[in-house]
């Protein structure tokens, strides 16, 4: 690695030595070039001042020879008149010569071209007599050159020096390189250790010891990422082990590889489950089926398990993800359905107990019907009884579709939209009215203590409600009792009692008496005209309403319904 570091830093200064040394030569040929283009010049117009016409042209060329300068004297015309290196006799006319012409012009020029005389790269400098002659000086470059190649040797020495101060400092350089890089790999090294970094001030570079600065920087990262990972791994078994669905992880011998709380618990084994086989832990022949054609890849409907009294809806996924390290293995999950399933066996017992209540009064309307249609004889108290038993069964029919209509919106959430402040009191003080005059007919008394509330609710909900506990209480109370009514207002909710002093409910119908059709006592309350969904209606605004209700009843301190509602605001409020 040092070598390729030396090698790394030497080639581009050598490189960089050659291409000045070469760039300087040059420059000092242009310089050179100048120099003796201006020196031939100034000799050129010293020569023309010295010059005289009438005198032999050759000789006086002949004194500028011995300097190695060439001299021609060439008159207005382009005539050459004499050449002190060259037969001038039988040269063409220079007329149109670049140097002549350009010192036409101006009066002096200086040219650089080929000679077509001599055939060699020559300096031509012109200058114009008085009698408008042309007294041109001619150099070779290659005296240029010789005055170069003179300064090749301090070039060279200059390179040569410029060479060994580049070879030290490449070699310095690339020892502290090598020093940084060692310190770097401990840093790595430190790194995947586990232990601290070095300090970034052990590199001499700033790039580098940014580097380590980031090395430690990641160590520290690392560490606290680390930390983070066993973190959320703890809460990835905590929320696993929490779960309220169960969890089970097999593999391809069907073999348990990991199994949650809720699933032991659902299951009734231990921890010990692990590394037992499903079939054991599980012996269900329909889920072990399923287990196995997952497992080839086929579609599988999800299984009840009936298993310590409670409904599990198991459900199977088989794992494909390849980077999950659980190729080829199958989760379970059970799914606790016994109140979804209890729910659906209520629904279809309430569409049989519905389809039986309306029944009886729609038997009993075409009975009375068939009898008033048959044409015997009749006494007007008998046509009037019929008349009365029909009108009633008619408006106990319609109580009922209109309490089932209610249900139906209530469990749908139909009338959420038509929430607005109420003032549920004044609710309560209208049901208390409505409900006055028949109570006093069956001899019960009815008391009332109401505080002033404001729900933010639907007003058909909660008027539903006060009506079927005041209705309630009325319609089952024995002669000379008493209802009592209270509605106050706390902090955070208000609370509506209805009591009264009729037969008790036995403890076992106590948890049922809100479910739909659900009767004490059937013949009771059929005479009352009720039609066993008063209560599910009350039920269900209640919850609707994330309130509580409940039942406390004993033939000492009679029967008394409790809710608790919620003080809710309007949105944006």
């Amino acid at each position: 690695m040092k070598r390729a570091i030396f090698r790394a830093q030497l080639l581009p200064v050598l490189l960089a030595l050659l291409v000045s040394t070469a760039a300087a030569a040059g420059i000092f040929h242009i310089v050179l070039t100048e120099e003796k283009e201006d020196e031939l010049l100034t000799l050129a117009e010293a020569f023309v001042h010295s010059f005289d016409a009438g005198a032999d042209a050759q000789e006086q060329a002949a004194d500028l020879r011995g300097a190695g300068i060439r001299v021609t004297v060439i008159d207005a015309g382009g005539t050459v008149l004499c050449d002190s290196e060259a037969d001038w006799t039988g040269m063409d006319n220079h007329y149109d010569r670049p140097e002549i012409a350009a010192a036409r012009e101006a009066g002096r020029a200086v040219t650089l071209r080929e000679s077509a005389t001599l055939g060699r790269t020559l300096v031509y400098a012109v200058a114009v007599t008085e009698d408008g002659s042309y007294l041109r000086l001619a150099q070779s470059v290659s005296a240029v050159t010789e005055d170069l190649l003179r300064m090749l040797p301090a070039l060279a020495l200059g390179a040569a020096l410029s060479l060994l101060v580049a070879l030290a400092l490449a070699a310095g350089l690339t020892d502290g390189i090598l020093l940084s890089v060692r310190s770097l790999s401990e840093s790595l090294g430190a790194l995947k250790e586990g232990r601290a970094a070095p300090a970034p001030s052990a590199c001499p570079y700033p790039e580098l010891r940014e580097i380590s600065g980031q090395i430690a920087s990641l160590s520290a990262e690392l560490g606290s990422y680390l930390r983070q990972l066993e973190e959320e791994q703890r809460k990835t078994d905590y929320i696993l082990e929490h779960l309220a669905e169960g969890f089970v992880l097999v593999d391809q011998e069907q073999e348990v590889q990991m199994m949650n709380r809720s699933a032991r618990r659902q299951l009734g084994c231990g921890e010990e489950a692990a590394g037992q086989s499903l079939g054991r832990l599980l012996p269900n022949p329909r889920v072990i089926q399923n287990v196995k054609d997952a497992m080839l890849g086929h579609k599988v409907s999800p299984v009840d398990l009936r298993c310590r009294g409670r409904i599990y809806e198991v459900r199977f996924r088989p794992v494909q993800e390849e980077g999950a390290g659980l190729n080829g293995k199958l989760i379970l999950t059970l799914l606790d359905v016994t109140e979804s399933r209890n729910s659906s066996r209520m629904r279809q017992e309430f569409f049989s107990n519905a389809s039986h209540e309306l029944k009886t009064p729609i038997t009993s309307i075409q009975g009375s019907t068939e009898l008033l249609c048959s044409g015997l004889p009749l006494s007007d108290s008998q046509r009037q009884e019929l008349l009365d038993r029909i009108g009633a069964e008619t408006q106990r029919m319609s109580h009922m579709i209109s309490d089932i209509i209610l249900l139906s919106r209530l469990e749908n959430s139909a009338l959420e939209r038509e929430q607005e402040q109420v003032p549920f009191h004044r609710l309560v003080r209208e049901c208390v009215r409505e409900w006055e005059a028949p109570a006093a007919r069956r001899g019960v008394t009815v008391g009332a203590e109401v505080q002033p509330v404001w729900l933010y609710a639907s007003p058909q909900n909660l008027r539903e409600l006060a009506d079927n506990l005041i209705s309630n209480a009325v319609k089952y109370n024995c002669p000379g009792g008493r209802v009592d009514i209270s509605l106050s207002r706390g902090e955070k909710e208000c609370v509506f009692t209805v009591r009264n002093d009729g037969e008790p409910i036995p403890p076992e119908d106590q948890t049922r008496v809100f479910e739909r059709f659900y009767r004490v006592d059937h013949s009771r309350s059929r005479r009352a005209g009720g039609t066993g969904l008063g209560l599910s209606i009350v039920k269900h605004v209640v919850d609707a309403m994330e309130g509580r209700v409940s039942l406390e009843s004993g033939r000492e301190s009679g029967t008394r319904f409790t809710v608790r509602l919620p003080l809710r605001q309007p949105p944006g409020q």
